[in-house]
């Protein structure tokens, strides 16, 4: 495809998706933002200078480049609503929580599908409204090279040669945060406080290590807990997006994030503590009733 013709689709008018839509329009590229109501949505952002910017993008029916930050659970569902409007040539990228639902969409796509990851910060302040609250990476399949020039990539994406192995480490770090901190409904950092969140948290750790040495290679429960440590000590004060999910009850990622190792666990190894926390949150969901999606 030619630069000239290099608009990006955002499937997910959240808050990832309104970052992306901010970082574009800050390089001047085009791009339309679907959300749940509309297939051009308008976002209010506040940048990390307390800067306030309104987003409004093109409307264009087709789709060149897709990138997908909804929800893991929506994300099938909603690129099924827009999958018409791709062609062979276009390119897909799945920046979402979790692992499963990227797999899915990439069986299901007549088009490539490439993996990212993103350790940006950005929280929800009124309804159509964000605000940067921490600045990180997003990076992207360095794949995505093969349909476009590196000049031509939008500065918010940096490619890596390891993207998989990125998301694998991304999710054992979701897999001993998330969970816990939606259980005891408290902020990151407050599990290093806590003595059960820790024991539940090693318990965690060792049955994902005997994953990893069972289906991938080998790694020690130390270096697997050390990274959601790291994790922790960089955001105390934040609230994960599960918690948050289940305070405004919300359907979690859960199934995409432990439950993905249940789901992919051939040789039926001893899971337990992990199928104990999706059980645990599953509950809770159904304690709401009429969760939101």
């Amino acid at each position: 495809m030619d630069s000239h013709k290099h608009h990006w689709h955002i499937l997910g008018a959240g808050a990832i998706g309104t970052l992306l839509a901010f970082k574009l329009s800050q390089q001047q590229l085009a791009f339309t933002l679907i959300g749940r109501h509309a297939d051009n949505e308008s976002r209010h952002f506040t940048d990390l200078n307390g800067v306030p910017h309104h987003l409004l993008g093109v409307a264009r029916e087709s789709i060149d480049y897709l990138i997908i930050c909804t929800k893991s659970t929506q994300a099938l569902s909603a690129f099924s609503a827009i999958e018409s409007r791709l062609h062979s040539q276009s390119v897909v990228i799945c920046l979402f929580n979790g692992l499963g639902a990227q797999q899915m969409i990439q069986q299901r796509a007549g088009c490539p599908v490439l993996f990212a990851t993103t350790t940006e910060g950005v929280t929800q302040v009124a309804p159509a409204s964000y605000r940067y609250k921490g600045a990180g990476q997003t990076l992207v399949d360095a794949a995505i090279l093969q349909h476009m020039q590196p000049a031509e990539l939008p500065k918010l994406l940096r490619t890596v040669d390891d993207i998989e192995q990125r998301l694998m480490h991304k999710l054992i770090i979701n897999s001993l945060i998330n969970p816990l901190t939606a259980l005891l409904d408290c902020e990151n950092g407050q599990l290093l406080s806590s003595k059960p969140a820790m024991v539940a948290m090693r318990l965690l750790a060792e049955e994902i290590a005997l994953w990893l040495a069972t289906y991938r290679h080998r790694m020690p429960v130390e270096d697997v807990l050390k990274l959601a440590v790291d994790v922790i000590h960089l955001t105390a004060n934040n609230s994960s997006s599960m918690r948050q999910d289940i305070k405004t009850h919300r359907v979690s990622e859960i199934d995409f994030i432990n439950g993905y190792w249940l789901a992919h666990n051939p040789q039926n190894i001893n899971l337990e503590h992990n199928r104990c926390v999706v059980e645990k949150l599953k509950d809770l969901q159904n304690t709401f009733g009429q969760v939101q999606t």
